[in-house]
């Protein structure tokens, strides 16, 4: 009674998208203009051979040999690994499922599955950079621990960003949301409802937290570059 009390008090999520059919569409569209650049390498080569240069001859070949195993990479993933390409992103009283286009389950992550971090002094779910530089903290990830078959406990990714979403934002506040009600024995990091534009209290999205951090981040930029263009400019003239 009590499980099925915290089911209904826990309702599923389901990830929204942004134009459902895009990417299959983009992805062909790809797939047919690369294949009309081998066409053309392809009658170009042929041409080389018989007028052309060997330096010629053996650029439009290797252009076509790369053209053509784009495309043949490209039609393989869209043909023969589209039961492995993930389509939604699902959050329940389970945990976080990745879904392909048949909804059926790719791969998991349960809440039961969660471990502590190793590291008695930190946090056992955080945020970090997915990249370098002055745009990182545009590119955040959550990270949890994970306890594997060989009791080993990893780091692990949970990656929202594996397709584009409406309710990315939303769909980690209702993860973290179920890691409250069922893992209550795990500690978040506060700094992940900041990077995630999260209410702390009710771990919903905020919209409003996110136009702070972007016009922060936007005028932080800006007074950067006008510095520099203010140093380059008084280099320039006191050189001058």
């Amino acid at each position: 009674m009590i499980i099925k009390n915290m089911k209904e008090a826990f309702p599923e999520m389901k990830s929204e998208k942004y134009g459902s059919g895009l990417i299959p569409v983009l992805q062909w569209g790809i797939i047919i203009i690369l294949t009309g650049i081998g066409i053309a390498l392809l009658v170009a080569f042929i041409s080389t051979i018989v007028t052309g240069p060997v330096s010629s001859i053996i650029i439009f070949f290797f252009l076509f040999i790369i053209a053509g195993s784009l495309t043949g990479f490209l039609i393989y993933e869209a043909v023969k690994l589209k039961d492995q390409r993930v389509y939604n992103i699902l959050v329940n009283d389970r945990g976080v499922s990745f879904l392909n286009k048949s909804d059926a389950i790719i791969y998991e992550i349960k809440y039961k599955d969660l471990a502590a971090n190793p590291d008695d002094y930190k946090r056992d779910l955080f945020s970090a950079s997915s990249g370098t530089g002055k745009f990182s903290s545009f590119r955040m990830n959550l990270f949890i621990f994970i306890k594997g078959k060989d009791q080993k406990i990893r780091k692990r990714l949970v990656n929202f960003s594996i397709i584009p979403l409406k309710n990315k934002y939303a769909l980690i506040g209702y993860f973290l949301k179920g890691v409250r009600l069922y893992r209550p024995d795990l500690n978040i990091d506060p700094k992940v409802y900041r990077d995630f534009y999260l209410d702390e209290k009710s771990l919903c999205f905020d919209p409003e937290i996110r136009r702070k951090d972007f016009l922060l981040k936007g005028l932080g930029m800006t007074v950067a570059f006008l510095i520099l263009l203010f140093v380059f400019y008084y280099t320039e003239n006191r050189n001058t």
